[in-house]
């Protein structure tokens, strides 16, 4: 018998689902997604170049950003080698269909919702859905979900996820909220195979483009340090 996780949820059906994902192989092996939240206009393309500069190979706009399809739509059309850009924040069936229309390359969540994961997979597409407890988290497995983002990461701790994947280590689990270069290294000592970053990384509005390839740097040795020593 196939393992439930084989197969993708959907609306109308299942279907068997991919055993990997290429995107979700990149951050696992990356360790980063950067993470952009803006309430006011920002100039997406050039964070994208900075962050890319810095070694960042994908990054995530979040959708109660300010104009987030267009500047998903914008980051796409530069086609920078490496870089993916998903979209953030899709808490819903109708912000996955407008994600996906907008050129999106996956879907980051800070819950998880069965019919907007189906539209994800439908699309042939990741989906990383945000989970709190080991219930949420083996659901969202069983939906085809390869990549759960353990949120909010610093409020739970790193104690927490470790014990969390005591049971469940045939998961894997992105930590994000709260994570900068200070604790990075114990959520990954606690199993994590990635982290997300949002201001820690990219900054506020004043941010420089330059100010941001620094810290893409840092931040990308900093991982590379806490996974290999």
């Amino acid at each position: 018998m196939t393992d439930r996780a084989e197969w993708r949820i959907c609306p109308e059906r299942a279907e068997p689902m991919q055993k990997s994902d290429p995107i979700v192989q990149l951050i696992e092996e990356t360790g980063i997604v950067a993470i952009i939240r803006r309430a006011a206009p920002f100039d997406a393309p050039a964070i994208a170049r900075a962050l890319a500069d810095g070694g960042v190979r994908a990054l995530e706009i979040t959708l109660n950003s300010h104009d987030a399809l267009r500047a998903i739509a914008a980051v796409r059309a530069l086609e920078l080698p490496g870089l993916v850009v998903g979209a953030g924040t899709v808490r819903s069936a109708s912000n996955a269909r407008d994600a996906v229309a907008a050129g999106a390359q996956f879907l980051v969540a800070p819950n998880f919702d069965p019919a907007a994961a189906g539209i994800a997979h439908a699309a042939g597409m990741a989906m990383v859905p945000g989970i709190a407890t080991p219930t949420e988290a083996v659901a969202a497995a069983a939906a085809g979900c390869r990549l759960l983002k353990f949120f909010p990461a610093a409020a739970l701790g790193a104690s927490y996820l470790k014990l969390i994947r005591d049971p469940l280590d045939d998961l894997k689990f992105m930590a994000t909220g709260g994570i900068d270069q200070s604790n990075l290294a114990d959520f990954f000592a606690a199993g994590a195979v990635a982290v997300g970053l949002g201001s820690s990384l990219v900054g506020k509005a004043d941010t420089s483009p330059d100010e941001i390839v620094g810290r893409a740097r840092r931040l990308v040795a900093a991982i590379a340090g806490a996974r290999h020593g």
